[in-house]
């Protein structure tokens, strides 16, 4: 049951995306069509290792999907801002690419949704293994199969709102802390 691009096998991607939860999970058969169109890749390890970037801010968008190990996004942000401030993000295995390449999908009147672009520099480290999906036979396969075009966002959709709250929860733990400090220093003040 392995696939011919690699050592992920159908069952074990298929295991891996239906435990993310939510929503109908993808069948056996939505699954090998899903990785058909896709390259299993590995990073080298040893003491001459280095990372791969595996996406570019500005580029057209790609979807890769980590089955092990971690990567780095780095996303600048500008906002309306002269300046340019850079946030770091590591991240475990997972989709990443998923709302540039969601962005760009073609709707079933074959109308284009927008140039999406990719907005963050994706770096995988040395050890890693994950799938880059060739886009070309991804959009053709979702354009011709509407039910396998709408598990395939669904899953994406959940990854995206996975981080989302992730990144939520985050925010407000931090915000939680500093308001904490907020109160003690107003409480140091007054002593």
């Amino acid at each position: 049951d392995k696939d011919s691009s690699g050592d992920i096998s159908v069952t074990e991607l298929h295991d891996w995306l239906n435990m993310q939860g939510g929503g109908k999970p993808l069948t056996f058969a939505e699954v090998k069509k899903l990785l058909s169109c896709a390259d299993e890749k590995t990073v080298p390890t040893g003491q001459n290792a280095k990372p791969v970037k595996v996406l570019e801010s500005g580029s057209r968008p790609k979807l890769l999907l980590l089955v092990e190990g971690s990567m780095m996004i780095d996303v600048t942000q500008r906002e309306g801002r002269p300046d340019e401030h850079h946030v770091e993000l590591e991240r475990g295995p997972g989709f990443t690419g998923e709302v540039s390449f969601v962005s760009s999908l073609i709707d079933p009147e074959g109308l284009h949704l927008g140039e999406a672009m990719v907005r963050a520099d994706v770096i995988v480290m040395p050890g890693s293994r994950y799938l880059e999906f060739d886009m070309g036979r991804l959009e053709a396969m979702m354009r011709k199969q509407p039910t396998l075009r709408n598990a395939i966002v669904a899953q994406l959709s959940r990854s995206v709102s996975g981080k989302l709250y992730a990144t939520t929860a985050s925010v407000a733990k931090a915000n939680e802390r500093v308001m904490d400090l907020h109160g003690k220093l107003i409480e140091s003040q007054y002593k």
